[in-house]
This record gives C-alpha cells, sequence and structure tokens, in this order.
C-alpha cells in the first residue's frame, strides 16, 4: 500500500470515530433526558462525561472514586466530590419528579434509587447498541 492510500485510510478512521463520538453524545444526551436528567443540572454534565467516558473505556467504573470522579472534576475545574454529589442529586431529582416514568426503574429492576455507576453504566450500554444498531 502507497502511502497516500495509507494516509487516506487513516484520515477515514479518524473521521469515523469523529462521526461516532458524536453520535455517541447525541444518543447520551436524548438517554440522559429521556431518565428524567435535566441539562440545567451541574450533574447532568458530569453524567453525559461520565457516560461517554465509559462508552471509551468500559473499566472506567472500577475506579470511579479513584479514576473517574477526579478526572471528570479536572475537566469542569471542580472537586471529586462534588462531581459524585452532582450525580447523585441529578438523580435524585429525576427519581423524585417521576418524569421519566419508570425508566428509572428499568435500571435495577426494582423501585430502589440507582446508584452513579448503576445509572452510568445503563445509560452507556443503552447508547451503545444504539450506536451499534444504527450504524
Amino acid at each position: 500500500m502507497n502511502r497516500g492510500a495509507l494516509y487516506k485510510k487513516e484520515v477515514d478512521t479518524v473521521l469515523n470515530m469523529d462521526e461516532l463520538k458524536i453520535k455517541a453524545e447525541i444518543y447520551v444526551s436524548e438517554y440522559l433526558q429521556q431518565y428524567g436528567i435535566q441539562p440545567n443540572l451541574r450533574g447532568y454534565f458530569f453524567l453525559r462525561t461520565a457516560v461517554l467516558m465509559y462508552i471509551e473505556d468500559d473499566t472506567v467504573l472500577t475506579r470511579i472514586r479513584t479514576g473517574l470522579y477526579p478526572e471528570i472534576a479536572e475537566k469542569y475545574r471542580t472537586t471529586p466530590q462534588r462531581v459524585e454529589s452532582s450525580m447523585r442529586n441529578a438523580i435524585e431529582s429525576a427519581w423524585e419528579n417521576r418524569i421519566s416514568g419508570n425508566k428509572l426503574n428499568d435500571i435495577r429492576g426494582s423501585n430502589e434509587k440507582p446508584s452513579n455507576a448503576e445509572f452510568i453504566s445503563s445509560a452507556a450500554e443503552k447508547a451503545w447498541v444504539s450506536l451499534e444498531m444504527r450504524q
């Protein structure tokens, strides 16, 4: 393969990855709103970032307190504690308002509010399925 063809293949791969990232961002944003997580909450952006990080690396939840929260905190110039708390508050707000009907119940399969990690993994799985189905 000549250099031009190799370069074109690399560029096409990068463009496809960028396209996938944009689609993932759209799907994740849609899912958060379907679950009742509103964009006016700080936790919405933290959850969105966490879900997108999980889509890229599904081991991120194994180090949620030592990796995920600090990485998001650094990106948004806040503390890991505020990231965790804002995520929890956004999920609690949706849970209490039940804007999303029983969608939050589907995460745990019960009437218990999902944890941050459960919510993140569920939203990521749904976005991932949508990405695979629409390709």
